[in-house]
């Protein structure tokens, strides 16, 4: 199976998404994606999470997954430069501006 990789920001919604077609899985209808967190809170302020814990990113395997295990993801993905990944060690975070 192809690794797993980080697409863009996410940011979990105070309220999911109502699907009436089953198309969608995985985490999609519970987050709002953009390129960075301040482009999804700009768009959908009123509809997700301002708390830091529900700010993360979406997968390849269509996952939200929180900022630490994103940074694992990314570095493991070769999105990030290994002298990043030094500098923060496994306990790093991921910020959008480290992928684009």
């Amino acid at each position: 199976m192809k690794t797993e990789y980080i697409l863009c920001a996410a940011i979990k919604r105070l309220q999911p998404r109502n699907c009436v077609n089953h198309y969608h899985n995985g985490d999609i209808l519970n987050v709002e994606l953009g390129y960075r967190h301040c482009d999804i809170f700009a768009r959908f302020h009123e509809e997700v999470s301002s708390k830091y814990e529900d700010q993360g990113f979406y997968t390849s395997k269509n996952r939200f997954v929180n900022r630490n295990e994103a940074f694992l993801i990314a570095y493991q993905a070769n999105q990030i430069p290994i002298s990043l990944y030094k500098e923060r060690g496994d306990n790093g975070r991921l910020y959008s501006e480290d992928l684009y």
